[in-house]
Formats: C-alpha cells, structure tokens, sequence
C-alpha cells in the first residue's frame, strides 16, 4: 500500500510535466499518443525519478564538501574586507597628519623669531633636526622589527611628540625652546617611518603605498589657507593648540591600525624559492629528451644568480656605483633646497609685511602643484618611457 502511495504521488507530481510534453509534441503525434501509453509511462517514469533524485538528501561528505566551498570564499571576503579597512585607516591616519602638521612646522621658524632667536640660529635648529631624527628613527624602527611592536611604539611617538611640541608656547627663554623643540623632534621622529611601515605592510601591491601617501599632501594643501587664516586673526599661539587637538584623532586612528606580520608560511615560501635559485647539479643523463628540458627550466635560475653574483656585496662597492653617487647627490641638492625654503621662506615673506593667510595660500600652492605633477606623471609613464628611450 505504501508503495501504491508513492507511486500515485509521484504521478500525480508529475501530471505537469506531462502537460508541458503533450503541448510541445506535434498534433499527429498527440493524436497518436493514446495508442503508446508506454512511451508516456516511460516519461512518467523518468520524471519520477528526476523527482526523487532531487528531492534526496545528500550524503554526510557531499554536504560537508558544499560546507567547506561556500565556506571558503566567506573567509577570503572577510580578509579582503579587513584588508581594504586598514587602508582607508591609512588614508585618515595621512590626512590627519598633514592636516594637524600644516597648523605647525610651517609657522616654527616665525614662532621662534617672535621669541628673539636669530636667522642663524633658527638655521642651526633645522640643520640639528634630521641629525637628531634618523637615528632615532633607525633604532626605534629596528626594536619594532624585534619585538613586533610597530603600533605601540607609533602611538608612543605621536603622543609625546604632540605633547612636547604642542606646549611650546607655555615655555619661555630661547635656550628652553631650542631644548624643547628638539626633544620634541628627538622623540616625534619616529612617528613618520612607523606609520609607513604599517601602512605599506597592508599594501596589496607596493605601488599602493603612493595611494595611501597622498592623502597627507591632500590634507596639508586643504588646510594651508584655513590655518594660515585662523593664525592671522588669533596669534601663533593657536597654532600650537590646534596641533595639540588635531593630534587626538590622529591617535584614535593610529590605535586601530594593525602592523601585518608576515606568517610561517610565506617565510617558508620565501625560504623555499631562495633554495630553488641556488644553482642546481649538472644532470648525468645521457638522453636529450630528458637533458633538453632541464637546460630549458634551468635559464631562469642561472638568470638569477647571475643577478645575485652583480650585486654588491659591500656598502663599499654600493657607494661606488655611479648611479648611487648621482642619486645621493640628488638628495643632498634637494635637501638643501627643502630646507632653505622650509626655514625661510615665511621668514622673508614676513619681512616684507605679507599675512599668514598669504603664506597658506602660498604652502597651497607649492604642495598642491607638486602633488597634481607626481600624479600627471605617474598617470602618463609611457610618456616618460618613450622620452628616456628616445633621449629627449
């Protein structure tokens, strides 16, 4: 009886399908059917069958299976999700800190003045600065390596570099605020390279970094006029202020950035390929069509140690390269260069009677064009690559 049951459901399940059959067959053949009710059993029968297989649960590891695939790109979007998360951290954290900076470094060397230091003194403290800031910045990079401690170290380094450069104007005499400004940058320095060593560790590409960069030349542009406007009309005092409030958020958002070790496995991965570019034993085979695809697999790996055996070896031979040499001495002109227009430039304009609005709209324009011209020219390489191939 139950089996009567069944069958009647399925037929009666299947009493569609038999419709849609009848109305896509031909008259002759429908006028026909009734004389071949086994044919129409056979489709019922069929039909049936198509009914119960889908309807039949799937086995304990065909479901596990479809477990584990529709689980698999779940994980994979939530890493993304992470991923494109700490980089727009890294945008706010870039444009927080060009933001809170344009309220200050400009305006230090005007600060001093109004404090009696002379023109050759503000100079000596901004030839002391970088002197001060790179080993500081190389150590307390090298401890971070160490100990895995990139983030804490940043907040550090942003807390007490606000807190000490933000209370300037509470201090008086010129050799107290000389002693207060570079311990300020003694201890603040660090904040730049740590934040860009986070961020570049959350980088899909290392071509994004410049991505994520920009967005502090977006903020020091944006904020150059209003900053240059609200110091004109309240003093030099709030310039400091401002910094030292802007530079909360600039820490909230540091707080959430996330430093991204590399794991076991892409270190075994990388120690891997480094293996596989060490030059392998000659085969002893004497048939070509065995030694023909060795030789072939083999030129990529004599291609890199052939790369590996140019490289110097030494700091020595690195320095003696004529590339190197240009490249350093392209650096010490435009470190020169930066350095006379960041500690002289307002001091001139002040002197011949411009405002502080005047000098933000100036800073403006001076970090907007060379932000507008380093995206020109990554947007248009071909353009350079075809000037350097053609030696225009």
């Amino acid at each position: 009886m139950q089996q009567h049951g069944a069958a009647r459901g399925c037929l009666k399940g299947a009493q569609p399908v038999v419709a849609v059959l009848k109305r896509s067959l031909p008259t002759k053949e429908r006028s026909s059917g009734a004389q071949r009710p086994s044919q129409q059993q056979h489709a019922v029968t069929k039909s049936c069958k198509a009914v119960s297989t889908i309807n039949r649960p799937a086995s304990p590891a065909l479901q596990q299976d479809i477990r584990m695939t529709s689980a698999q790109p779940r994980g994979q979007q939530t890493a993304e999700q992470l991923q494109d998360q700490q980089l727009f951290l890294a945008k706010a954290w870039n444009f927080l800190l060009g933001a809170s900076g344009v309220f200050l470094f400009p305006y230090i060397p005007i600060f001093l003045q109004s404090h009696g230091l002379s023109p050759a003194q503000i100079g000596l403290l901004a030839a002391l600065r970088p002197w001060l800031a790179a080993p500081v910045s190389m150590t307390m990079s090298a401890l971070a390596d160490k100990h895995k401690a990139h983030v804490k170290l940043l907040l550090a380094s942003a807390a007490l570099g606000a807190l000490l450069r933000s209370s300037m104007p509470l201090v008086g005499g010129g050799v107290v605020l000389m002693a207060l400004l570079l311990a300020g940058e003694l201890v603040g320095a660090p904040t730049g390279v740590l934040g860009d060593a986070t961020v570049l560790s959350n980088c899909k590409d290392p071509g994004d970094y410049g991505k994520q960069r920009q967005w502090g030349s977006i903020g020091f542009g944006l904020l150059s006029i209003p900053a240059g406007f609200i110091i004109q009309h309240t003093g030099i005092t709030s310039a400091f202020l401002i910094y030292g409030v802007a530079s909360v958020p600039l820490i909230y958002i540091g707080s959430k950035l996330a430093y991204k070790y590399p794991s076991a496995d892409s270190i075994s991965s990388s120690d891997q390929q480094s293996e596989d570019t060490e030059p392998a034993k000659a085969p002893t085979a004497n048939t070509a069509g065995v030694l023909e695809p060795l030789l072939d697999e083999s030129t990529d790996v004599l291609a890199a140690v052939a790369v590996r055996a140019s490289a110097p070896s030494s700091a020595q031979e690195l320095l003696m390269q004529p590339a190197v040499l240009l490249f350093l001495w392209r650096c010490l002109l435009a470190g020169f260069g930066f350095g006379v227009m960041g500690s002289y430039t307002f001091l001139y304009l002040k002197g011949l009677g411009a405002p502080e609005t005047l000098m933000g709209l100036a800073l403006m324009v001076r970090v907007e064009y060379s932000a507008s011209l380093m995206l020109f020219l990554s947007l248009q390489h071909w353009w350079l690559v075809i000037c350097c191939n053609n030696n225009i």
